[in-house]
């Protein structure tokens, strides 16, 4: 009888060839592929939602700056500063152009660095914060970026066009 196992291939062989002919991936290999994308887009949007909202959490803190500073102006002088062409004032240069204290003599500095807009001079009122007078002394506001905030303050119709989202922070004096 002859042997017909000698042109059978093994079972070794017989797998590695109809793998080797096999194109694609397993359906393990694109789910994780699918998990790692999702949790990557995850990741970016929370990211990205978070930035403007950080950008007005400096705005505040930068009026709230601003605020401490013309308090205790108004405690030395009795008066709030003046209105320069709506930016906070700038009257103590001494080498910088940004100090704020109690002219003409500058003996106390109220602001060494009158805080600017994060977004930079590209953004609302070439970076710089609304001031101006009011009934009470005083008001200065911010565009902010988050128009859900609940400390905005909306205008239906923008006087300030310069504010494309429409939303302000105002701090006015107590």
């Amino acid at each position: 009888m002859k042997n017909n196992f000698s042109t059978l291939p093994l079972r070794s062989e017989a797998s590695n060839s109809r793998l080797s002919t096999q194109k694609g991936f397993t359906l393990i290999e694109i789910l994780i592929v699918f998990a790692l994308i999702s949790i990557l887009s995850i990741i970016m949007f929370v990211n990205f939602s978070v930035i403007p909202k950080a950008r007005d959490a400096k705005r505040k803190a930068d009026l709230r700056e601003i605020t401490n500073a013309f308090e205790q102006y108004r405690k030395d002088k009795g008066q709030y500063p003046s209105v320069s062409g709506g930016n906070v004032p700038v009257n103590c240069p001494m080498g910088t152009p940004t100090y704020f204290g109690n002219a003409p003599d500058c003996d106390t500095i109220y602001l060494k660095k009158i805080p600017k807009d994060p977004n930079g001079s590209t953004w609302w009122r070439s970076g710089n914060y609304l001031y101006g007078p009011s009934s009470n002394g005083y008001m200065i506001f911010a565009c902010i970026e988050n128009t859900n905030d609940p400390e905005k303050w909306y205008w239906g119709v923008n006087p300030f066009t310069f504010c494309s989202t429409h939303a302000l922070y105002l701090f006015e004096n107590p």
